[in-house]
């Protein structure tokens, strides 16, 4: 096992790739070794001819998997990637980038645990990157001059220590491969450009990783193209948006590394029911229990309890004769009868499908609502 593998996904940019492979092939100082993953989902000959004969003279240990893909989807292609790794630590650089000859060794030097590095790519010009050559990439490369204002907004965003920044870019970012495996991966339900990394970004803060730039340390210069058929206009417009900005949302996608089925999930039942014989019987055949990793927490009412901030979905079941309080942010409630909304209210009886319909709401576009 190495201590970094670094993942390259590309798609059709063959002479992109050979100068990318060029600028991770030659890192210096990094310590434990370190191996090149090439992810592809093309049926380029050219990407293979690239990767084979560069491996005979790297340094490195150099692979390629292939898939022989008809959509352009990103997060599945760096799952692949990762699921032929063996480093401890994973390193993301897409193949229409080039990094510095400390790149990698700045990664491993700043890593800290619970900690994904993150970083926005400088963005090459169609005359800057036709210049730039295998041969010579290096020395090319300390040429180039970068902006300062993505290093000073940096510098800021990690002073007010905001919120949701900053942001994670799929083509230049690090995590350990634990917290990485703890989430599933991306989530392979983006399809097309856009939204897969802000959701990866949403989900390892919500797992407890704390997201830092390496933006002031490191550098990564994406070479120019143009712009995949998927890619909008404005952000907001993107393919991927709705699915991205859902109301549900599993931490451990359902689609990623490994497809989860609903056995998987972790139900706890968080509430002291006033009528404990019959709240027994219908949890019982959910398995509930009070697991700290729950996903799914049940407030059954009447009762005593309250939700936690660890669950990703919130479940109300009103009893016989139960008085519903105000609650805040509700995904599914069951009940006799059921609400009028049949998107999210559901008789008694369906309790047991809650697996089913946890699983439904998050491929969906769902919003927690309150209830009174």
């Amino acid at each position: 096992m190495v201590d970094i593998s670094v993942i390259v996904p590309t798609r059709e940019r063959s002479h992109h790739l050979e100068r990318c492979l060029t600028s991770l092939c030659h890192q210096r100082g990094v310590t434990d070794g370190y191996e090149i993953i090439v992810s592809a989902d093309d049926g380029e000959t050219e990407t293979a001819e690239v990767v084979e004969q560069l491996s005979r003279d790297a340094p490195v240990s150099l692979h390629l998997v292939t898939h022989q893909g008809t959509e352009f989807c990103p997060a599945a292609n760096r799952n692949r990637g990762v699921l032929q790794s063996s480093g401890r630590y994973l390193v993301f650089c897409d193949g229409d980038c080039v990094v510095p000859p400390g790149h990698l060794a700045t990664h491993q030097r700043r890593r800290r645990p619970g900690l994904s590095l993150v970083g926005a790519p400088t963005y090459l010009d169609r005359m800057t990157t036709e210049s730039l050559t295998v041969a010579g990439l290096e020395r090319q490369l300390r040429s180039l001059k970068t902006p300062l204002l993505p290093v000073i907004r940096a510098h800021f965003q990690q002073m007010i220590r905001h919120p949701s920044l900053p942001k994670l870019s799929g083509g230049f970012f690090s995590v350990w491969r634990r917290d990485f495996e703890l989430i599933n991966g991306f989530d392979q339900r983006f399809v097309g450009w856009g939204c897969e990394d802000d959701d990866l970004r949403l989900r390892l803060r919500r797992s407890g990783v704390h997201i830092q730039s390496i933006q002031p340390h490191t550098k990564s210069y994406h070479l120019w193209h143009p712009p995949h058929a998927s890619r909008t206009k404005h952000w907001r417009d993107g393919p991927n948006v709705a699915y991205l900005q859902r109301g549900l949302r599993l931490t451990r996608c359902i689609e990623g590394l490994t497809q989860r089925t609903t056995a998987d999930l972790q139900i706890a039942s968080i509430a002291v029911n006033d009528r404990p014989e019959v709240a027994r019987q219908l949890f019982d055949n959910l398995d509930a229990g009070t697991s700290k990793e729950a996903e799914i927490e049940i407030l059954s009412v009447p009762g005593s309890g309250t939700f936690s901030d660890r669950a990703d979905c919130r479940v109300v079941v009103v009893l016989e004769g139960g008085a519903v309080p105000r609650i805040p942010r509700v995904h599914l409630v069951f009940s006799d009868p059921p609400g009028p909304d049949r998107r999210r209210c559901f008789p008694l009886t369906d309790l047991e499908q809650l697996p089913d319909l946890v699983f439904q709401a998050d491929s969906q576009y769902w919003d927690p609502v309150s209830i009174t």
